[in-house]
């Protein structure tokens, strides 16, 4: 029986990956942004995640599509950007949900996908080369499941 044993995990880490994915969905506003361990107002952006799919937009300019890819390993919540044109092409992160905020810790600049990079450990950007991005959960109502 160890295929059924081997089904039942991977359907707990699917519906894990769900529930995450869930907790996600709405538009976001990016409010600060941490660079070099300073942390300074963000430029006017707003993420919008629909199902596995992230649009970011800086007023109502899209500035890039990606699919969302989610994993969670050694009790890090793992998230890739995924280039839709180009899915090899992928921006790493690490992110966190804290009361209204989504708080992304990224490999490298924003939109950076070069081979490279090393996934974020933690949160921190001194000497990193990472930077962590905050985002304010637009409407609180929608949040709440």
């Amino acid at each position: 029986m160890p295929s059924a044993l081997f089904l039942s995990i991977i359907l707990v880490i699917s519906n894990s990956q769900d529930d995450e994915l869930a907790k996600l969905q709405g538009t976001w506003i990016a409010e600060h942004i941490e660079e070099h361990g300073k942390k300074t107002e963000a430029e006017p952006i707003r993420f919008k995640i629909e199902g596995d799919a992230v649009k970011v937009y800086e007023n109502a300019k899209l500035l890039m599509r990606r699919k969302i890819g989610l994993s969670i390993k050694n009790m890090r919540n793992m998230v890739d950007l995924i280039d839709l044109n180009r899915p090899e092409k992928k921006m790493m992160a690490i992110y966190k949900l804290e009361e209204d905020y989504l708080v992304f810790c990224v490999a490298g600049d924003f939109g950076d996908t070069s081979d490279n990079r090393e996934r974020p450990v933690g949160f921190q950007t001194t000497g990193t080369g990472h930077f962590v991005l905050y985002l304010k959960k637009k409407d609180k109502k929608s949040s709440k499941k």
